[in-house]
């Protein structure tokens, strides 16, 4: 079967692979001239250069990351409330917002959301909180807590009051559900931050429900709000992470494909990409659709391919040349962007890649039966070989320890952030658990101890993910060989 770079040198054109030069080569993906202290292929072009790697001192002081001061407000409005309130609101907008909208465009909570609640006293309070819980987050105040334990009383109590705030609200006659999902997907922080998943996942399903009603009936709207798509992209990212993180739960709720698109009458992904939104919002139009048409069809992913129905097996063909094609355009819009959305893209790389794998483990394709089925001709030009799952579990790897060694390190903090959508932990879990390779195996759980990883990302908790793996190994270890995967299911 052919690696993932033999694939990629037969689609596109391509530099070699960086393995030396400074940490912005290696996100753009170009041969580093190498030169010091700033190399002439970034200097030359305009572009900072970040250094080296082997800069370790340099590199450190650099990226280090030192909590702001609150002596002075950088809140873009006068804001109503005490000065405790004014001072959470300006620690969101110097650390939680940007944490929030790690590696994804940060409009919706540096921006929408913070001019909401000016407005409306019941977000500003439901932002307030998620800000005081963060602060306790970073300081290792919420560490240990999940399903089972619950957290401090008093933060139960602010939350508490969130609700109650939100009710009273709703029962007032000028009540807007805009107002009502924007509080709502707070309250999937709060629960989220304090590692409740299964009330975390109780909320997301009332706000994909209202979400629905305010998509079928715009009238309900006060007015065309720019917020609300904002708020879909993000439910809908949340949406397909639930039905991941619990398989009880079943599929995404939200169906974002067409029976045209499902069918391959349609290209869900264009040929070219305009910029990163429109790479962005395809990716999750393709990751909703893979976990839908999984859980579908759950039954009969461990039946003998003869017995899969043809139109299943036709869909996953479908599946699989679209994620070929979002591939291809991904790495164009990778190879022209700018800096300063460089990791956004590389973050969809990542994603694009851990999900291709996905597809390739399920109802995998023996070479006799390729010609028998009918699918889209791959925009990768593959020959009958196929590639492995494992090479584009190590692609994404090796791309994730590169995002990750040029993010700010949290080292000022007990504990790492919190973000919501990246899906990074929840790829590593799924890397160790299904990675037949020793190597890579090892690379995973290197990467859920990395300092710049999440410490939370949305339902996934990096401690508790790496010492599940860890158990699974020791218990599993004695019953399997060295190529088996480690996942018993």
């Amino acid at each position: 079967m052919g690696s993932v770079s033999e694939l990629t040198k037969k689609s596109r054109r391509s530099a070699p692979k960086v393995k030396t030069g400074c940490l912005t080569c290696k996100i753009r993906r170009v041969k580093c001239d190498e030169q010091r202290p700033d190399c002439l292929r970034c200097t030359s072009t305009g572009r900072h250069c970040d250094g080296y790697p082997s800069d370790n001192s340099a590199l450190v002081q650099k990226w280090i990351w030192r909590p702001a001061s609150i002596n002075s407000y950088c809140i873009p409005f006068k804001v109503p409330g005490s000065q405790a309130d004014r001072q959470l609101l300006h620690y969101y907008c110097c650390q939680a917002a940007e944490s929030l909208s790690s590696y994804t465009d940060p409009t919706l909570w540096t921006t929408l959301i913070l001019q909401r609640s000016h407005h409306e006293p019941v977000i500003r309070s439901a932002l307030v909180t998620f800000s005081s819980l963060y602060q306790n987050h970073l300081s290792g105040e919420l560490s240990g807590y999940n399903n089972d334990k619950l957290p401090p009383l008093k933060t139960l109590q602010r939350i508490a009051k969130c609700h109650r705030q939100l009710t009273t609200y709703l029962s007032s006659p000028g009540a807007l559900p805009e107002v009502a999902l924007t509080c709502s997907v707070l309250f999937y922080a709060f629960e989220a931050l304090i590692g409740n998943t299964k009330q975390a996942i109780k909320h997301l399903d009332l706000s994909l429900t209202l979400l629905q009603r305010c998509q079928n009936d715009s009238s309900s709207l006060s007015k065309p709000d720019d917020i609300i798509p904002h708020l879909a992209a993000l439910l809908s990212c949340l949406d397909v992470q639930a039905s991941v993180y619990d398989q009880q739960r079943g599929l995404p709720r939200l169906a974002l494909t067409s029976p045209s698109e499902t069918c391959g009458t349609q290209n869900v992904v264009p040929e070219t990409f305009i910029d990163v939104s429109q790479s962005e919002a395809v990716l999750l139009k393709l990751q909703n659709w893979i976990a839908r048409h999984l859980a579908i069809n759950a039954k009969v992913k461990h039946n003998p391919l003869s017995e899969i129905p043809p139109q299943v097996l036709h869909e996953r063909g479908v599946l699989e040349g679209q994620f070929q094609r979002y591939l291809t355009a991904v790495d164009k819009l990778y190879e022209g962007s700018e800096e300063r959305v460089a990791k956004r893209i590389l973050l969809l790389r990542i994603q694009a890649q851990m999900y291709y794998a996905v597809i390739l483990q399920r109802f995998p394709w023996p070479c006799g039966l390729l010609s028998s089925i009918s699918r889209p001709v791959s925009p990768l030009k593959t020959s009958r070989s196929q590639p492995a799952p494992d090479d584009w579990i190590d692609a994404a790897l090796s791309e994730m320890s590169i995002l990750l060694n040029t993010s700010p390190q949290y080292t000022a903090t007990r504990s790492r952030p919190f973000t919501l959508s990246t899906q990074l932990v929840g790829g590593l879990l799924y890397a160790c658990l299904r990675t037949t390779r020793q190597d890579t195996l090892k690379t995973a759980l290197f990467l859920l101890q990395h300092p710049n990883l999440p410490g939370r990302d949305g339902l996934w908790d990096a401690k508790a993910t790496e010492s599940a793996v860890r158990s699974l190994l020791a218990k599993f270890s004695a019953e399997h060989d060295a190529g088996d995967r480690l996942c018993p299911f």
